[in-house]
């Protein structure tokens, strides 16, 4: 099994989400002008796609945390990834995190990636 994977997902099954399971990735440095860092997390469940949570001072002076999912099968004819058509990004306080907690604490991969694309309103990719 490829170390990509970080639950017991296989090519056939997807993973079981917790809120627990999200990395963080990434922080931005203390510049003196925020009052909290901008913070990353990721779930990257292989060829099932890869879900980011950014909590995130905006340029209009407020925070927002948005939800974002890419698909890993959404590749074009040269084997490049279609990056303007395989990825939904729901703003405006979207954090799959919490609506995991919301629904029993465990919240399953394909229902995750529904609500996400349910409440994109800033990306919206194409189904195939």
């Amino acid at each position: 099994m490829s170390s990509v994977y970080v639950t017991c997902c296989t090519p056939k099954s997807k993973p079981v989400l917790t809120a627990n399971m999200f990395t963080e990735y990434w922080r931005s440095p203390d510049d003196g002008w925020h009052d909290e860092p901008d913070i990353g997390y990721s779930f990257d469940a292989g060829h099932h796609g890869v879900i980011t949570v950014l909590n995130r001072m905006t340029g209009f002076g407020y925070r927002d945390v948005e939800t974002g999912f890419r698909d890993s099968y959404a590749m074009n004819a040269r084997g490049k990834m279609n990056y303007g058509k395989n990825f939904w990004l729901a703003s405006g306080m979207f954090d799959i995190r919490e609506g995991i907690k919301l629904y029993r604490d465990e919240m399953p991969w394909d229902v995750a990636v529904a609500l996400i694309k349910e409440n994109a309103n800033n990306c919206v990719g194409e189904e195939e």
